[in-house]
């Protein structure tokens, strides 16, 4: 294999380079203001049209580059007042070829399009995506910092298109409201139009961007001949009402069957608004109170046991727009911190009472109440923009099972406010400097854990510089965070302790064993240097952590105590050759160590992904991880378990995605010198059985075996560990542990205004140890190698009934159905029906396997949700 990537590498090289074409980025187009707008139906016969140049100046971007396109495409574009029209003529010498799949808004589907990127701004960094398919979707979507997109920018625009025997047409009308731009007697903006023709996965532009370049906005053509518009203050009012069907109450579940009896359930009624207000200049300011996001499907389950905590995107519509003005380096702010459950608890978990006696956790939700939030969001100039936000959630409350089976409430933590500020002054093509400021406080009410008692701020700077030909990037940011409040110590069981000479009361640590407590300071940076070129790749990034340095109660933070340095080649060409359309290859290093000299993560890997002249994708890559150690392992008593040095392999593949069936396939593999194993298999196949309806089903395996992991860890008196102890008798156990996922999606999109839509996951999980070992430590921060272990008569049972403990089999059910109705622009009615049901079966000292029917055991919630918001534009 080697032989013949260098044999495609000398050949790669050999070739002329791609140029940028000047004229290209050079083009213009000029609009022309309209004395009556069109009929938006697609059809381009209105007079509006008759009068504007049509402009067929288009070249092929994929597969040939710079090439002809094979079919004809035209443009054309006026204005008046109030909206931009875009009129789109899509020629096709065979009609019988068009791919017309329907799709509901934003769901990139297997169909023809043609889409419209405006930069309205004219800042050659941010642009705004309108996209019409061929069934007539909606696709719409911004670009930030010249080459991020994200789909999750909505806006309320109209467009149709209609079919005839030259092929199809397009009819964009995008209100002025919807796009940001400061007021000017004639003005210039960025635009580029995209054609996809999905028979022969063409894709042609009017202004070529060649695909060796990084930027997308700062290479878009301009649109001219815009004069005496005004930027229009926006102006939406949602109100809206959700009636839904609940357990009768909060300690119960409601069954498909107890449905049907009134004594179990109760009707719910829940109304609320959504606000957006467009303010002096280019300033947004969006607004809800009792925001309800209950037709989102649930985030996929996944078997985390390690000590990282697992990312889940953000889906809910009001922290979606506006999210990328809040992006940095580091993670500073995460928006699902808003709303979710911070405890970590579970139903079962021993609760510590205030008179010392203990209850048990019977119910919990993974979400809090959302009071109200805010945002603002715009430029206050021409250079600067800002990006503030602020939410009020409620407490996170659980329900308490007693000695007695007497049902109360503990609040876990209290109702707490959200708070963030980002500024950024830019100078156009993604170069800018930014500040960050973020803070969390507790509102009244107490808070039964100590880790959680306290306010957290953090700031911090950032910039970044990119070439004008985008080849080079630089980038840095530097952070501080503060703990303030809250308590040093706190008991077994997490209630903070007010004396903390008290016996049974321990220092608050961070799974490396790192103490927290009020007053402290931690400090963060990072600096990168990117270069891409025609055909060579290059990275280099530096981070550190130090050791107090913490930002999750409002960002995301997997890296404590850390030097990170990564450092990364690549190669690749774009022109088709023999066997590969295009192909790339990178080899990576990467080397994280605490400040006291630990190597907590070393790797090196090199991988190769290319896409075949037939369309089908593969990626393969190889890697190697050297010996280092765990230093978040032994859960906060400051020791480090060693990792042994593995290799690994990865394998992906994608068949063409023209097909009514695609397939995709993912595997992973390691194996270490200790005689652990594991890997993963994923498989997905979506069948598109009719134009307007999309199945997907993906079947999910993973499996680690003999992986060496901490069991526990006792003092002398046989208590657990912490930070203060001196004599520490660590057990460590082969950990076998496993998870089989099976996800179903299904679309079916009656109109480009009508759709329903279904989710659902079985995820069971499972996990077992064995082969115990021993390990006797009088240092603080112990080094656990495999030098130091010993066998052990230990058998896993820890309260003496004679089976095993900590060993678990689960299963969980997710579902929901949603039909969405967009009965006028903006104003949706969505009913939806959701399941969720999880189980965990008791072993008694049998082995754990994965089985669906642990869920008989459980009784599953079924909601009912009708709700209608309303817009006011």
């Amino acid at each position: 294999m080697t032989t013949v990537l260098l044999a495609l590498s000398a050949r790669a090289s050999a070739q002329t380079e791609t140029p940028a074409r000047l004229d290209d980025m050079l083009k213009s187009m000029t609009a022309a203001r309209i004395a009556s707008p069109p009929a938006i139906d697609g059809r381009l016969d209105d007079e509006a049209w008759k009068t504007l140049v049509e402009d067929e100046r288009f070249t092929q971007a994929f597969p040939q580059e710079g090439a002809p396109p094979s079919e004809r495409t035209s443009v054309r574009i006026g204005y008046d007042d109030h909206a931009l029209y875009i009129g789109i003529r899509v020629y096709e010498s065979d009609p019988g070829q068009i791919v017309s799949r329907l799709a509901h808004r934003d769901r990139e589907t297997e169909t023809d399009w043609v889409k419209v990127l405006i930069d309205s701004r004219h800042d050659r960094t941010t642009g705004y995506s309108f996209g019409l398919s061929a069934a007539g979707g909606q696709l719409d979507g911004m670009i930030f910092d010249d080459t991020e997109f994200t789909s999750d920018w909505d806006a309320v625009w109209n467009g149709a298109v209609a079919h005839d025997p030259w092929g199809w047409s397009a009819e964009f009308q995008i209100p002025f409201q919807v796009l940001r731009f400061s007021e000017a007697a004639s003005m210039d903006w960025g635009l580029q139009v995209e054609r996809y023709v999905s028979r022969n996965k063409e894709r042609v532009q009017w202004a070529l961007v060649p695909s060796t370049v990084r930027g997308k906005v700062s290479r878009l053509g301009t649109l001219r001949g815009l004069s005496s518009i005004q930027p229009h203050r926006s102006f939406e009012f949602r109100p809206f009402l959700v009636t839904r069907f609940e357990p009768a109450t909060e300690t119960e579940g409601l069954t498909l069957r107890e449905f049907a009896t009134p004594s179990l359930r109760r009707l719910a009624i829940n109304a609320g608004v959504d606000l957006k207000v467009g303010l002096a200049r280019s300033l947004t300011l969006d607004a809800t109170i009792n925001p309800d996001f209950a037709q989102l499907e649930a985030d996929q389950a996944v078997l985390n046991l390690g000590p990282n905590e697992t990312y889940f995107p953000e889906k809910r519509p009001f922290f979606l727009e506006g999210l990328d003005l809040f992006d940095s380096p580091l993670t500073l702010f995460y928006s699902r911190r808003i709303g979710r459950a911070v405890s970590g608890l579970s139903p079962g978990d021993p609760i510590e009472a205030a008179d010392g006696g203990l209850s048990r956790l019977q119910r919990t939700s993974p979400t809090v109440p959302i009071w109200g939030a805010a945002k603002l969001t715009g430029q206050i100039s021409e250079n600067l923009s800002i990006a503030a936000l602020g939410a009020i959630t409620g407490a996170e409350e659980a329900t308490l099972l007693g000695a007695n089976g007497t049902p109360s409430r503990l609040s876990l933590v209290s109702a707490r406010s959200h708070g963030v500020l980002r500024g950024r002054y830019s100078t156009g093509n993604a170069t800018y400097l930014g500040w960050f400021l973020t803070a969390v406080n507790r509102l009244q009410g107490t808070t039964y854990l100590a880790d959680l008692a306290h306010d957290a701020y953090a700031q911090g700077v950032d910039g970044q510089w990119q070439s004008v030909d985008g080849r080079w990037r630089l980038g840095g940011q530097l952070a501080l965070s503060q703990r303030v409040g809250g308590p040093s110590h706190r008991t077994a069981l997490g209630r903070g302790c007010s004396d903390t000479s008290l016996e049974g009361c321990i220092p608050i640590t961070r799974d490396d064993g790192t103490r927290v407590g009020p007053g402290d300071l931690g400090g963060a940076g990072l600096l990168s240097a990117e270069y891409e070129g025609t055909h060579w790749l290059a990275e280099l990034s530096y981070q550190v952590f130090s050791p107090r340095f913490d930002i999750r109660a409002m960002g995301f933070q997997n890296d404590f105590d850390a030097h990170r340095l990564v450092q990364a080649t690549g190669y690749r060409e774009t022109r088709p050759g023999a066997l590969f359309q295009n192909f790339e290859m990178e080899l990576q290093h990467e080397a994280t160590i605490t400040f006291a000299g630990v190597p907590s993560w070393l790797t090196s890997e090199l991988t190769f992904q290319g896409q075949y002249r037939n369309f089908m994708q593969q990626s393969l890559s190889l890697g190697v991880g050297y010996p280092s150690w765990r230093t978040r392992e032994t859960h906060g008593d400051g020791g480090r378990l060693q990792r042994p040095a593995y290799t690994y392999a990865t394998a992906k593949f994608q068949s063409d995605t023209r097909k009514v069936l695609e397939l995709s396939t993912s595997l992973l593999g390691y194996v270490d010198e200790q005689r652990g194993w594991g890997g993963s298999l994923e498989g997905r196949v979506s069948a598109r059985v009719l134009p307007q309806l999309e199945l997907e089903l993906a079947p999910i395996l993973g499996w680690d075996a003999n992986d060496i992991r901490f069991f526990d860890c006792r003092d002398d008196a046989g208590g657990n560990c912490n930070i203060e102890t001196i004599t520490r008798h660590y057990r460590i156990g082969r950990l076998d542990s496993g998870s089989l996922s099976f996800l179903m999606r299904l679309a079916y999109t009656i109109s480009p205004r009508l759709s329903l839509q279904a989710y659902a996951q079985l995820f069971m999980s499972q996990a077992e140890f064995s082969r115990y070992s021993e390990a006797t430590t009088t240092r603080e921060h112990p080094a656990i190698s495999f030098g130091l272990l010993r066998s052990s008569s230990f058998n896993g049972d820890l309260d003496g009934d004679g089976l095993q403990d900590d060993d678990f089999e689960n299963a969980l059910l997710n579902a929901n159905v949603v039909l969405r109705w967009e009965f006028i622009p903006g104003s949706t009615l969505m009913g939806v029906y959701s399941r969720t049901q999880s189980a965990s079966r008791d072993l008694r000292g049998g082995p754990p396997h994965f089985r669906a029917s642990t869920l008989e055991k459980a009784s599953p919630e079924d909601r009912f949700f009708l709700k209608v918001a309303f817009y006011k534009g």
